[in-house]
């Protein structure tokens, strides 16, 4: 797959489910996410840089995503690129088509 993203991070906010498609079948999840990466400086201090992304997921992996994840769960994701409308402009989010939970399960359902 040329169109490849993975992060490790974490969910900030609410995970929003809804459902999509002409017969309103197909699950959908969208969420942000937050990396935090710590650059360390030439005088030895370091500094924390946050990133934040717009996720989406659909099908199965949405629905796994809203049964067992919730707010501040730290997860690996692996997904794509992809351009969506929002309003007059044009906005890119990581559609999701993997993701892995890590550290502690204390946040999940």
């Amino acid at each position: 797959m040329k169109n490849k993203v993975t992060l490790i991070g974490t969910i900030f906010g609410a995970v929003k489910h809804s459902t999509v498609g002409e017969d309103m079948s197909t699950a959908k999840v969208a969420f942000n996410f937050v990396t935090v990466d710590k650059i360390y400086k030439n005088d030895g201090s370091k500094e924390s840089v946050k990133q934040y992304f717009p996720l989406v997921a659909y099908g199965k992996t949405a629905e796994m995503i809203h049964k067992y994840l919730t707010s501040n769960a730290e997860i690996a994701i692996e997904g794509k690129l992809v351009m969506k409308p929002a309003g007059s402009s044009t906005t890119m989010v990581v559609q999701i088509s993997d993701f892995i939970v890590l550290g502690r399960r204390s946040w999940i359902y």
